[in-house]
């Protein structure tokens, strides 16, 4: 904790920071268990959700989405 920053706001942005972590691990977890996702695929989509905060899981969600069950990326 920050000593020079209000006690609220810095629960908020823990809040925020601890968010995105189970976001990401959602996605990678998603990203793992995807049937017929290519393998070239999988590693890139796991650096983009782990190195991209929250809009790289997000676009994974919408990428998975959009995708027809047992279709490849």
């Amino acid at each position: 904790m920050n000593p020079l920053v209000p006690t609220r706001i810095d629960a908020i942005g823990m809040a925020a920071a601890l968010a995105a972590l189970a976001l990401a691990i959602a996605a990678v977890l998603s990203i793992l268990r995807a049937p017929g996702l290519g393998a070239a695929a999988r590693p890139l989509w796991v650096l983009v959700a782990v190195f991209v905060p929250v809009v790289g899981p997000l676009a994974w969600f919408a990428a998975a989405a959009g995708r027809a069950p047992g279709t490849r990326a």
